[in-house]
């Protein structure tokens, strides 16, 4: 993969599904490209094919391992605040707006949210749950972003704008990895456990496990109703019979409580009552791939 700037709308930031062999975070080679050989660069994100990035008619931005490692964020909607474009609004601890050139709102209904090719629109709802989209960053290879309507080729709602979150392969991520934060006034406690083995030589599986529990912001009347906490345990497996063949099965499922408060309309003064609450909040997903390789 490669990442850098370049020239026109097209190269934001950074360009991903790049055929080179320039490494990941090798910034030394990149920067040593002439204008030409940047313009030659291959991208996959809009068209889903291979193509020259000077060709590309949309503005790509990426969030590469590195970038994500050093911000420091949280949650995935903070990392997206570092995306150019992209308007973040937190509307209490565990509620974001997240929107693209200015189309924002708390369910992201005009942008495509895609976490390894699934997507986390919720039909029933005409929305995004941002407080359910989470992962162990460090199982997060890149994410990708289109700001406007050029991403519309991969389905619907990418009317706005189109995000895919790419995970890193399991074959990355061997051995035992555990991570513990905590102590902070809203970040009470963060925890992830996660295990790598490899049982054959053409079979690596990953499983990992997630928690946290957050504390109320800074609300009018110090009305800490916005506590909440969620748990999540998740596996991927890629498997490559052949040359031509690969696998790749992943599931994750989630659980926790969130606090709410919602206000009701009344015709009696006052003319809006604030009731606080909690609603459970639950959820899996299973994903399979099949890629083969044809030839030529």
């Amino acid at each position: 993969m490669l990442t850098g700037m370049g020239l026109g709308s097209a190269m934001g930031h950074a360009a991903t599904g790049l055929s080179t062999d320039i490494g990941q975070g090798d910034t030394t080679q990149l920067k040593s490209l002439s204008l030409e050989q940047l313009g030659n660069v291959e991208v996959t994100t809009l068209s889903k094919q291979p193509e020259e990035v000077w060709r590309t008619a949309a503005a790509v931005f990426v969030l590469t391992r590195d970038d994500i490692r050093r911000s420091g964020a949280q949650t995935i909607p903070d990392l997206l605040r570092l995306v150019p474009g992209v308007q973040v609004s937190q509307e209490q601890s565990d509620h974001w707006a997240v929107g693209i050139r200015g189309f924002d709102g708390q369910f992201s209904r005009g942008l495509l949210v895609l976490i390894d090719g699934r997507s986390v629109y919720t039909p029933l709802f005409e929305g995004v749950y941002w407080d359910v989209q989470d992962l162990p960053f460090d199982n997060i290879d890149r994410i990708e972003v289109i700001r406007g309507p050029g991403g519309s080729i991969w389905g619907p709602n990418a009317v706005n704008g189109f995000i895919n979150i790419i995970t890193r392969p399991a074959a990355e991520t061997l051995g035992a990895m555990v991570e513990a934060d905590g102590g902070d006034a809203v970040e009470h406690f963060t925890g992830t456990v996660r295990a790598g083995f490899s049982p054959r030589p053409d079979l690596q599986v990953r499983v990992f496990a997630k928690g946290f529990d957050r504390g109320p912001e800074l609300n009018p009347g110090h009305d800490p109703y916005d506590h909440w906490n969620q748990e999540r345990g998740g596996l991927r497996a890629d498997w490559k019979p052949d040359e031509n063949d690969t696998l790749m099965v992943s599931g994750l499922a989630y659980g926790g409580q969130t606090g709410d408060q919602n206000i009701i309309g009344e015709f009696a003064p006052p003319s809006q009552l604030r009731v606080d609450g909690e609603q459970l909040v639950s959820g899996g997903d299973v994903v399979a791939r099949w890629d083969r390789q044809l030839a030529g």
